[in-house]
């Protein structure tokens, strides 16, 4: 039988070491595709764990798949509805499917979900500020294709999806970003 400290260290150096990914040149790496470093933690882990955001592995659907920006045209057909003043709660992507409403943190973590499941990879959830001058977080989603290209996904907001680069260098300041089971910490200066 294992310790209560012996559970702890056990599962410190656990969540240590799958914190590191390979590279695709093979190399370990504490860097994301989206350029944020690996954290053990941060402050919205806690809400991201109740809503079912840190998932290893999305069970991608069979059958016909979705393309992302069906996927994203759903996400921005949901009605905004704002959580109760000074209460944030993220729901679940099947409450957000079932109200099919949210918020912004809501509606991204559906069409997050929903992409892994239609098999998409480089896709994060991301937290951070819409404008670098907003004193509220903002959540979208980001996606990365195989030539380099990152695109923002944000169904609050857009109403279609655009490449990071057609945004100015204040707007769209990540925070943090999420990809199922690792977290980053980005450069938002």
């Amino acid at each position: 039988m294992i310790s209560k400290v012996g559970k702890k260290f056990y599962l410190v150096v656990v969540m240590a070491v799958s914190l590191w990914v390979l590279s695709p040149l093979g190399r370990v790496t504490g860097m994301d595709v989206l350029g944020g470093s690996l954290i053990p933690a941060t402050p919205f882990d806690r809400q991201l764990t109740r809503a079912g955001g840190f998932q290893a592995h999305f069970e991608v659907l069979s059958g016909s798949l979705q393309s992302s920006e069906g996927l994203f045209i759903q996400a921005h057909s949901m009605r905004y509805i704002a959580d109760p003043s000074r209460r944030d709660t993220w729901q679940t992507p099947e409450e957000t499917q079932a109200r099919w409403a949210g918020d912004c943190e809501d509606k991204a973590l559906w069409l997050f979900a929903n992409l892994k499941k239609n098999g998409y990879s480089n896709v994060r959830l991301v937290v951070g500020r819409y404008r670098s001058t907003d004193r509220n977080y903002h959540v979208w989603v980001t996606m990365a294709d195989g030539q380099g290209n990152v695109f923002i996904l944000d169904p609050t907001i857009q109403k279609k999806i655009w490449r990071n680069s057609d945004f100015g260098e204040g707007t769209y300041r990540a925070l943090y970003s999420f990809d199922g089971m690792n977290r980053y910490r980005h450069n938002a200066s």
